[in-house]
């Protein structure tokens, strides 16, 4: 009772991929597993949240690799509002950012703490007004292999680690159409390039 958010449990997916071109079969899988454990405290939970995959051909472009990048929410959405976890995100590094990850096989595993909610009694006015602020701590790592036959070394072996917040607050406007302010920071780190760093701010709302 009271809880805004899964507290606990296992989430299992596992996916099939492949696109065709140029008269080409190219399959791809990938899959997550996550369990969440409740702790102590009233609707405070820690995630482990685990995603992999790999693509069956050695031959580089756009359908055989794949990409990771942000937070992964727009600044007006419908998806989730918490488009970390997904599967393909990685807060820190942005769309525009001067690094791209990119991997024939990964391997993304992240932890997450779920805070309590933060409960308000009057913010607002009538017709518009916060309900609660739902608070979470995450840092992950990612590690990927890559092949590239253009390069003299094909085999490309990197990792990376990110840490990040995020703020999401539930608005209610005239009296049934919700919708939820989401607000994040995130750093990611280049594990292969000393004292190489990207920084990420997010801002969504999403209806």
């Amino acid at each position: 009772m009271g809880a805004v958010d899964g507290e606990k449990g296992i989430n299992a997916s596992l996916n099939l991929a492949s696109s065709i071109t140029e008269g080409k079969f190219y399959p791809k899988i990938y899959g997550n597993f996550d369990i969440g454990l409740p702790l102590p405290v009233n609707h405070t939970s820690l995630w482990f949240r685990n995603s992999l995959g790999n693509s069956f051909s050695n031959k580089y472009n756009p359908f055989t690799r794949f990409g990771f990048a942000s937070f992964g929410n727009n600044y007006i959405d419908y998806l989730s509002s918490k488009m970390y976890r997904s599967t393909f995100s990685f807060p820190g590094v942005s769309y525009d950012s001067h690094k791209i990850l990119i991997a024939k096989s990964f391997f993304k595993s992240m932890v997450e703490l779920v805070l309590p909610p933060i409960r308000y009694r009057k913010v607002g006015f009538f017709n518009f007004f916060a309900t609660y602020s739902s608070p979470s701590i995450f840092a992950g790592v990612l590690f990927s292999n890559d092949y590239n036959e253009y390069y003299s070394d094909p085999n490309i072996k990197e990792s990376f680690s990110n840490i990040g917040i995020q703020l999401d607050t539930k608005l209610v406007m005239f009296s049934h159409l919700s919708a939820t302010f989401s607000f994040g920071w995130a750093r990611a780190f280049d594990n292969n390039v000393d004292n190489t760093s990207y920084d990420e701010w997010m801002i969504s709302l999403k209806f």
